[in-house]
């Protein structure tokens, strides 16, 4: 292990997920897709993430901070997650309706089903040891 973070490293993510009407549900395996979707089309969702230096670190702690109204601060966990997302991905496999591979930018990640982007971002957070708390 390096102190350092290797700019190519990655980390990959991949799940499943059917869209059927308003309903989208998402799935870790394919087998469970298969039996929670019952016959209907699943798509298979995969993306690539680099790691996070320090400088990632620190833009997303500050993003966290959040100024209310009388003037308390509260914790933006979702603009966080969010901002992980937009800042360390480097590709996918989400298509348009057209069939072509959607380009990975902030753009195309705002335009996700919020099931589909939460979902997304959680694996992230689980791949990178983000929802882990540490042992004492």
């Amino acid at each position: 292990m390096s102190i350092l973070i290797d700019p190519n490293a990655e980390v990959s993510i991949q799940f499943w997920a059917c869209v059927d009407g308003s309903n989208v549900s998402v799935w870790a395996s394919e087998d469970e897709a298969k039996n929670g979707a019952a016959n209907k089309a699943i798509t298979h969702v995969s993306a690539t993430f680099r790691e996070p230096n320090f400088r990632d670190a620190s833009e997303l702690a500050d993003l966290a901070m959040v100024m209310n109204l009388d003037g308390s601060l509260s914790i933006g966990f979702n603009a966080v997650k969010m901002e992980r997302v937009c800042k360390l991905l480097k590709s996918w496999n989400i298509k348009a309706a057209d069939g072509k591979v959607l380009d990975c930018n902030r753009e195309n990640v705002y335009r996700l089903h919020p099931t589909i982007a939460f979902y997304l971002a959680t694996l992230l957070e689980r791949e990178l040891g983000i929802d882990q708390v540490p042992e004492a």
